[in-house]
C-alpha cells in the first residue's frame, strides 16, 4: 500500500496576532483568561496537560506576549470570556 502525502496549499491564516490563533488555541486562551491552570484546562477539554501546554505556547508566541497575565488581560479586553466552552 502506498501512502501518498498531499501537499499543503498557502496558509490564508496571519502568522500573528488574534487572527493568527485557531480556534482551539481561542478556547485555551479563554480557559488561560478565566484563571484556570494547564490541569484543568486540558480536563475540560479532554486533551492532555502537554497539549495545553503547546497552545499556550503558540498562543504567547502568536501574539508576541511573554505571559499568561498579558493572554488573559488581551482576552478580557476582546470580550471573549462569556462563552467559554466546559465553563462552569
Amino acid at each position: 500500500m502506498d501512502v501518498h502525502r498531499s501537499r499543503r496549499g498557502p496558509r490564508n491564516r496571519a502568522r500573528h496576532g488574534w487572527e493568527a490563533l485557531t480556534g482551539t488555541e481561542r478556547t485555551v486562551a479563554e480557559h488561560v483568561a478565566a484563571g484556570r491552570s494547564n490541569p484543568e484546562i486540558a480536563t475540560r477539554m479532554c486533551i492532555s496537560r502537554r497539549t495545553v501546554s503547546t497552545h499556550v505556547s503558540h498562543i504567547l508566541q502568536k501574539l508576541q506576549m511573554s505571559s499568561r497575565i498579558e493572554l488573559a488581560a488581551e482576552v478580557i479586553r476582546r470580550g471573549h470570556r462569556e462563552d467559554v466552552p466546559g465553563a462552569v
